[in-house]
């Protein structure tokens, strides 16, 4: 076996695959740092550097949302015409709570999106009913909280955080080259 090594061809392989592993490995701690930062900012929030501040996190107006869901059930709780509307917000808010829980991002926009839609639901049918004042003004200040919500949800710089890893991180030279090889938890869009 030395006398293999001592032939400079033989050398000149073992040195090019020892710099290949070690080059593979700091890639990946690096993008797996990265990454780590980046899926960290869903539940902590995005720093922008040009404002000096940190946005609120996704995660944030996502449990506002759910909170808010929780109050219009409990007002709407006594209303019979209004129990498949409830059931379908209630279930909706569980999906999503689920997700959350269980941090997978694109499981929590598909959530989202069939709590938006219940959401609307909703509201669209309790239009149509006679609602006394206090339940009206306690249905308006929920709904105006998930619109808010979801306002805040539209505008939140996570996804645009995930673009630029993906351009700034996954496309570069060499991790574009040896992305196949990258066993790290990537960052996943909210959408």
């Amino acid at each position: 076996m030395a006398k293999r090594l001592s032939r400079p061809a033989s050398a000149l392989i073992v040195l090019l695959a020892v710099i290949l592993l070690f080059s593979l490995l700091g890639v990946n701690r690096s993008v797996a740092a990265q990454s780590r930062r980046v899926r960290r900012s869903f539940t902590e929030g995005v720093y922008l550097e040009t404002e000096g501040y940190m946005s609120s996190s996704l995660y944030s107006h996502l449990k506002s949302i759910t909170d808010d869901v929780t109050g219009v059930c409990a007002v709407t709780s006594g209303m019979d015409p209004l129990e498949t509307e409830r059931e379908a917000l209630q279930n909706a808010k569980r999906a999503l709570t689920d997700a959350l829980q269980a941090e997978d991002i694109p499981l929590a926009a598909e959530s989202y999106s069939a709590l938006c839609h219940a959401a609307d639901e909703m509201e669209n049918a309790l239009s149509s009913l006679p609602l006394s004042e206090r339940d009206t003004e306690s249905l308006d200040a929920y709904f105006d909280g998930i619109h808010g919500a979801q306002a805040a949800v539209a505008a939140n710089p996570y996804n645009a955080l995930v673009s630029d890893f993906e351009t700034r991180v996954l496309d570069a030279f060499p991790t574009r080259y040896l992305r196949p090889l990258i066993f790290c938890d990537l960052p996943a869009a909210f959408e």
